[in-house]
């Protein structure tokens, strides 16, 4: 795929949309995670978010390795690049995560409280939203703390050659 508009590179044009949809998630995932009444609140916008966040990290990670084979490999592009990569974990624990606490919110833990109790312990029914809090708290400042290290990393990148006026 070609990842420039009009000979602009997208990486720079798509890093935006991980920029803002990432800390976005997290911080509604942790919030979620510990705010029952918030969580019902936000419903399905939390892991949808989550989804756009994984798509934008995704296409930014991918148009910006297209733009890694243009330039010059410094040690800044290096450890930029490297961050990109290491993200991505975090960011798909946080989708799955938000889609599981959602999912058991709005459909498991109805039908276990009206007499499903066969498929799952009830031992089960109390541990597993807690497991996937803290799922949802690993990948929520996983995330996060990823999109600040590469970000960082990129604008060291790019305007460390520069000297103020």
């Amino acid at each position: 795929m070609n990842w420039t508009i009009n000979g602009l590179p997208m990486h720079p044009l798509l890093v935006h949309a991980a920029v803002v949809f990432v800390p976005v998630a997290a911080i509604l995932a942790l919030i979620g995670a510990v705010w029952p009444a918030a969580r019902r609140k936000m419903g399905i916008v939390t892991p949808i978010l989550a989804t756009a966040a994984a798509f934008a990290a995704a296409l930014t990670q991918q148009a910006g390795e297209a733009l890694g084979e243009t330039v010059q490999q410094t040690a800044l592009i290096k450890a930029h690049m490297e961050g990109g990569e290491a993200a991505t974990p975090w960011i798909a624990l946080l989708f799955f995560a938000t889609w599981v606490q959602w999912a058991w919110f709005a459909f498991a833990k109805k039908r276990y409280a009206e007499g499903s109790k066969a498929m799952i312990g009830a031992t089960a029914a109390k541990v597993l939203p807690v497991v996937v809090a803290v799922l949802v708290v690993i990948g929520a400042v996983g995330s996060a703390a990823s999109i600040y290290v590469i970000g960082e990393a990129g604008a060291k990148a790019v305007w460390s050659h520069t000297t103020a006026p």
